[in-house]
């Protein structure tokens, strides 16, 4: 997709919906501008959303660095490492390529380059992806040939990693691996796909439909039938229409999939209602069942940047709402509205169930350089709660939070998370550590306990 340098304006930028936001960052992020990091820095500044603030000033990092000197197999000084590398014995190599892996052994991938041109091994391929993917903007060029890959598992690992990468590029590539034949491939493909905001894998199918390639277009007909647009009746229209058969073909299957009664010509009430109306006024006159529409109001409130009083008595009444991520926008928006300097009346959204609504409650509590300690209990047990209880979701939300306030007190977060398991989870943890260690001494040391972990564990 070819990026519009006009879309990082800032009051267009502004008046996006965070969803809408995060996809315009990813392809900023991955986009050849010239003045990329200009146009990022800009937006760090005025961009609220915790998770989509995070990934900014990750790039950030990410461009302003120099890649690592690698190291070759004979420059590795650790000896045991070093023969477990070169055993004979399948296992003990890969009880090796385990232990680099979970510690992002980043600078060994040349050595292991090396290893695999001696002989052909899946499950090495699949550790240089991922070690690969710890900088997944240096080195996305060299990631994206992975999807070339004719081995099932290895596609698997790639479309895991596509899946952090929301733009037009990786997306149009998972969409198309919906029609893979093979149920693995079929099956992530379908689990990247569904994992994205409903606004989000429009933009990226609606790109799709208007392509030239007749592939591109029975792809994104193949995947309206998974999804969950409102427009479905409408773009499907589109594609009965399409001059190959094949999509034609594709679209009547979606049709059936869904069930649905196709409208053709329809005309969004949406958008007919942000023609005529504020923001405001549509908000107070959208049905409190519709909590998709809601929460995207409720963001795009936010972006405006207005302060005004009423804003905050239209955003309260939706603190309390059933809908998980209309409580979040609710209090994401709020938290910009409100200019009081009592905050005590947001520590409740500590205690909510959701991640989101807990993450934007320390963020509005915190400040930019440390937990003020009248609330540093409570928001340090709501870090602890988001980890344990909340899943994959919840760690990263901990990240997120941690990488607004910078408070070391919370510096063991890191390496706890670090250690969880879970891939994602752990570059994250390890991304922040490493911009933190820049300017922190302690967060160097926290750094430097994790590279120091005992390699007896893993090899033996």
């Amino acid at each position: 997709m070819k990026i519009n340098p006009d879309h990082y304006e800032l009051s267009y930028y502004q008046s996006q919906a965070e969803a809408n936001r995060e996809v315009l960052v990813y392809e900023l992020i991955y986009s050849n501008l010239d003045d990329k990091l200009i146009k990022l820095r800009k937006l760090d500044k005025i961009e609220s959303n915790l998770e989509i603030k995070f990934h900014i000033t990750q790039a950030i990092r990410a461009i302003k660095s120099k890649p690592l000197d690698g190291v070759t197999l004979k420059e590795i000084q650790d000896e045991k490492l070093r023969t477990a590398l070169s055993s004979e014995k399948q296992v003990i190599r890969h009880k090796a390529y385990k232990y680099i892996l979970k510690l992002k052994m980043i600078e060994l991938i040349p050595a292991l380059k090396q290893l695999r041109q001696n002989a052909e091994d899946v499950f090495l391929d699949c550790v240089i992806l991922q070690l690969l993917a710890v900088d997944r903007i240096q080195n996305f060029n060299e990631i994206f040939t992975y999807v070339k890959t004719k081995d099932i598992t290895l596609l698997a690992k790639t479309i895991e990693v596509f899946s952090g990468i929301k733009i037009q590029r990786t997306m149009s590539v998972i969409i198309q691996l919906l029609l893979h034949k093979n149920k693995l491939v079929h099956n992530k493909a379908l689990e990247a796909f569904q994992a994205l905001e409903p606004e989000q894998g429009l933009i990226f199918v609606t790109n799709m439909m208007a392509n030239e390639k007749p592939i591109q277009r029975l792809a994104a007909a193949n995947a309206i039938g998974f999804s969950t647009f409102d427009n479905a009746s409408h773009l499907l229209a589109r594609l009965l229409a399409d001059e190959d058969d094949r999509v034609r073909a594709k679209a009547k299957e979606a049709v059936q999939t869904l069930n649905i009664a196709l409208v053709q010509g329809a005309q969004s009430e949406e958008i007919k209602l942000i023609k005529s109306q504020s923001i405001v006024e549509q908000l107070q006159g959208t049905d409190a069942s519709n909590t998709r529409k809601v929460a995207s109001l409720l963001s795009s409130i936010g972006c405006v940047g207005s302060r005004d009083e009423s804003l905050i008595i239209a955003i309260r009444p939706y603190l309390a709402s059933p809908d998980s991520r209309v409580r979040a926008n609710a209090l994401e928006t709020l938290g910009q509205v409100y200019k009081g300097t009592d905050k005590s009346q947001f520590v409740e959204f500590l205690k909510d169930s959701n991640n989101r609504v807990i993450g934007n409650a320390i963020y509005i509590l915190c400040e930019k350089d440390h937990c003020p300690d009248e609330y540093f209990d409570q928001v340090n047990e709501a870090l602890e709660n988001l980890s344990l209880y909340h899943g994959i979701n919840g760690c990263l939300t901990v990240v997120y939070c941690i990488s607004n306030c910078l408070d070391e007190r919370f510096l063991p977060y890191l390496s706890e998370l670090y250690a969880c398991g879970h891939d994602q989870v752990a570059i994250s943890a390890y991304g922040l550590l490493l911009t933190w260690s820049e300017t922190s001494e302690k967060a160097r040391e926290e750094l430097n306990l994790l590279n120091d972990s005992d390699l007896d564990d893993e090899i033996d």
